[in-house]
Formats: C-alpha cells, structure tokens, sequence
C-alpha cells in the first residue's frame, strides 16, 4: 500500500535564519574586502579560508530556514533541512497539544514534557504538539505547528485506526 500525506506543513524559522544570515554576511563581508582590499590585518588569513568559512556558514544558515512537519499513513516526520527524526505510528502511545510554556526560542534540542525527555523541534511562535512515545528515547516529539487541532484530531485519528 503507497504512503499517503495526511498533512504537511513548513514554517519559516525566522530566528535562527536571521542569525545565520548575519553571520553568513559578515563572513561573506570580509571575503569581499580581502578580495577588494588585499589581506586584512598583519596576520590575514588567506583567501581561501574565508572561502570556505563563509561557505560553511552558509550550509546551516539554508538548512535551518524551514521547520517540516509531515503526518503519513505510515508515521511522523519533523525536520529541519537534513536533520529529521521520524516516528511509526506503532511506536507513538499518545499526542496532544502543548499547554506548558516551558520552551522558548528556535532549534532542535532536548526538552522535558509532563516530566519525559522530548525532542524539541521549534520555531518561534506558534503552538506544539507532542507525540509521545513508550520505551524509546527520548520519549517522542515536541513540534510547533500551525494548525495544532488539526494535528492532534489526525494523529489520534491515526492511533485509533
């Protein structure tokens, strides 16, 4: 049987895109002036350093600008650009909305939930949902979405099925 989409949703992340973005400028900033200029300072570093820094700079500054939730008949995946965890319906025991106001920010990290350790994917703004697991640790998955109803009343439509 095909994996159908449920729901898919991407969130711009507009913190961590904007910090990325401002050191991937200024990075960029002074590779430009050490092409236009010559070598900055008594102790420059070469060109192709800041070369390559700036083009370092830039790869987490693009994978980190979206925030993916997508619910499957086969599961749920939450991501940022390349970095995505991905749970099987069979493994998620419960899901619900996310009153606590315990977290704040942007990024991935670990978290606690109702006194679990979580992954938390989030955004700034916007309301989470958690998809909580059994014995896997962490015990599931904290997202911010923008539809958090929506989620919930699909993913427990899925758990009953």
């Amino acid at each position: 049987m095909p994996t159908e989409t449920l729901y898919h949703e991407r969130r711009f992340s507009a913190g961590i895109f904007i910090i990325l973005t401002v050191v991937f400028l200024i990075m960029a900033g002074f590779l430009i002036a050490q092409l236009a200029l010559g070598p900055l300072g008594s102790k420059p570093a070469p060109t192709w350093v800041l070369a390559l820094m700036t083009g370092l700079f830039s790869l987490p500054m693009i994978n980190f600008a979206f925030l993916t939730l997508t619910l499957t008949t086969e599961g749920v995946t939450v991501g940022y650009g390349v970095i995505r965890t991905t749970l099987r319906w069979d493994q998620i025991n419960a899901v619900g909305r996310d009153t606590e106001d315990g977290f704040y920010g942007w990024g991935i990290r670990f978290g606690k939930y109702r006194g679990l350790w979580v992954w938390v994917y989030n955004t700034i703004g916007g309301e989470r949902v958690a998809f909580v697991t059994g014995v896997r640790k962490p015990r599931g998955l904290l997202v911010t979405t923008a539809d958090p109803e929506r989620v919930v009343a699909l993913a427990r439509e899925r758990l009953q099925a």
